[in-house]
């Protein structure tokens, strides 16, 4: 799966970053932790793929000027701060 993230931002000419969860679970790279307990980002545009919202990742990623979350766990309003829009 870290391929897949790697291959992305390649495309993208974009950083790869993962939450603490990820990283935890195995896998993927842990000087990539995006977060408190990582790195603080400050992109123009932060996408957020499965990821819970936690505070602990949101404050990575607040000096963004545009988050992109995905998620099909409706229930993960953590990215709802700035507002939320249901694309389906």
């Amino acid at each position: 799966m870290q391929i897949r993230f790697t291959a992305l931002g390649q495309a993208l000419d974009a950083e790869v970053g993962y939450s603490r969860a990820r990283v935890m679970n195995g896998g993927f790279d842990a000087d990539r932790v995006t977060g408190i307990s990582g790195h603080l980002l400050s992109p123009d545009v932060c996408i957020v793929a499965g990821a819970s919202g936690a505070a602990a990742l949101m404050a990575g990623v607040r000096q963004s000027r545009f988050v992109v979350a995905i998620n099909h766990d409706a229930q993960r309003a953590g990215f709802c701060a700035g507002g939320c829009r249901d694309c389906r």
